[in-house]
């Protein structure tokens, strides 16, 4: 009895991990160490006493940082990887932007990630946030902007402009972003789910068929 239902609760397993799951920004479309960081065309402190300059600095680059600033930019990368983090934290954000956006979480990918941080201004911690223009070195298929801020994982609030090829936000806290693009322009607009119902059934059928092997089985031993 025992072999039996080690066996059925093994199937129930694989049905379970066959149901399509939320998959989105798990991967770089290159390894990041090539991959450029956008030129910072324009940033605009929200508080005027801020005197600060603020400075991108690539992935490739990150052993120049402070060891803070690297060490927050090194755990950008492995949430990154370790898509179950960073999925987690922006599920319903991606969820709002699949939804309004037309583009499949699964198509979603990292293009780009580096620090933004300021520099030369002693007073910066009891400022706001910027207003930042960056041009990314890939346009083409971008999606937008994600920001590792003091709470986790955002998307963050950006405006496009074709013609000039550049993105600009606004953000409170700087340090890890990376930029967000769609792998398949010419996909369709969202994940193929037509088959989630016949994972369903199996599921039940496989749950259902324990039961009643698992019944019969008492029967006989009584």
């Amino acid at each position: 009895m025992k072999r039996i239902f080690a066996f059925f609760m093994t199937v129930v397993l694989v049905v379970a991990l066959s149901v399509p799951a939320f998959a989105a920004l798990g991967e770089f479309i290159a390894s990041p160490s090539g991959v450029p960081a956008p030129k910072l065309v324009s940033y605009t402190p929200l508080s005027p006493e801020c005197t600060g300059k603020l400075v991108i600095t690539p992935w490739s680059e990150r052993h120049t940082l402070d060891d803070a600033t690297r060490a927050r930019l090194e755990q950008a990368y492995n949430d990154i990887i370790n898509s179950q983090v960073i999925n987690n934290q922006l599920f319903d954000e991606m969820k709002k932007f699949e939804e309004s956006h037309g583009i499949s979480h699964k198509d979603l990918a990292i293009g780009a990630l580096f620090d933004i941080s300021v520099f030369d201004c002693t007073h910066h911690e009891a400022h706001d946030g910027f207003i930042i223009t960056l041009k990314p070195e890939v346009w083409g298929n971008i999606v937008g902007v994600i920001h590792l801020g003091e709470n986790g994982w955002e998307m963050v609030e950006d405006t496009m402009d074709d013609e000039a090829q550049t993105i600009t936000f606004t953000v409170n806290d700087l340090s890890p972003f990376a930029l967000v693009y769609n792998t398949n322009p010419d996909g369709p607009a969202t994940g193929d789910s037509s088959n989630m119902w016949i994972y369903v059934v199996l599921m039940v059928v496989s749950v259902s068929a324990l039961g009643a092997i698992t019944y019969n089985l008492k029967k006989r031993e009584n």
